[in-house]
C-alpha cells in the first residue's frame, strides 16, 4: 500500500504553515483509505513520532488526488 504526499512550506519547515496533499493509490478505498488519511494527518498519533511531528508543521490538509 502506498500513500504519498506533496507537501509545501512557504518558509523554513521548522516554522510551520506547511499544506499537505495526499496521493493514495487506487488500491486504497473506502474504510481502508479513510484509515491511510487520518494516519498521514497525524490525528490520535503518540507525541514525538513521524506523523505527529508532521501534523504540528502542516497547516492545511488538502483533499486528496485520486488518481486510476
Amino acid at each position: 500500500m502506498k500513500a504519498p504526499a506533496t507537501c509545501y512550506f512557504p518558509r523554513a519547515i521548522h516554522r510551520g504553515e506547511g499544506s499537505m496533499r495526499p496521493i493514495p493509490e487506487p488500491a486504497i478505498t473506502g474504510e481502508q483509505g479513510d484509515e491511510v488519511l487520518f494516519i498521514l494527518t497525524g490525528e490520535d498519533q503518540p507525541p514525538g513520532t513521524m506523523f505527529q511531528i508532521a501534523r504540528v508543521i502542516v497547516e492545511t490538509h488538502h483533499e486528496p488526488i485520486r488518481t486510476r
